[in-house]
C-alpha cells in the first residue's frame, strides 16, 4: 500500500512514464511501439501486490512502482475520501451511556 503522502500514478500515466524513460523514445509513441512496450514492461514486472483504493484498485509491481488501474480519484495523498464499502457510524459517548436499539416510548429494564 502507497505511504498516504504519495500520489500514485494510474496504470497508463505509470507506462508512459516508463516508456519516456527509455532511450529514443518518441514524444509521442507510435501505438504499436507503445503496446509492445507496455506488454514487456509488464511481462518483466508482475504484479506484487493488489491493495485498496477508494473505487478503484492499486497494484504495487515486483519493481515496487505503484499505480491504480483506472484514472480519476488516484491522488490517495491525505485524502479521506468516502468510500462506500464500509459506513461509516457514530458512536455515543460514555456520558450519554449505552446506544438503545429500542423505541424511546418503552424504558429499558
Amino acid at each position: 500500500m502507497p505511504d498516504m503522502q504519495e500520489t500514485v500514478p494510474w496504470l497508463l500515466d505509470l507506462l508512459l512514464e516508463e516508456y519516456h524513460k527509455q532511450p529514443n523514445s518518441m514524444a509521442h509513441p507510435v501505438l504499436d511501439d507503445f503496446a509492445a512496450f507496455s506488454r514487456d514492461y509488464l511481462a518483466d514486472h508482475r504484479v506484487g501486490q493488489t491493495w485498496a483504493a477508494d473505487a478503484n484498485v492499486g497494484i504495487t509491481l515486483t519493481n515496487q512502482r505503484q499505480c491504480t488501474l483506472c484514472p480519476g480519484l488516484n491522488d490517495v495523498a491525505g485524502t479521506m475520501q468516502q468510500s462506500h464499502e464500509v459506513p461509516v457510524t457514530t458512536r455515543n459517548r460514555a456520558s450519554q451511556g449505552r446506544r438503545q436499539l429500542h423505541d424511546d416510548s418503552q424504558p429499558i429494564q
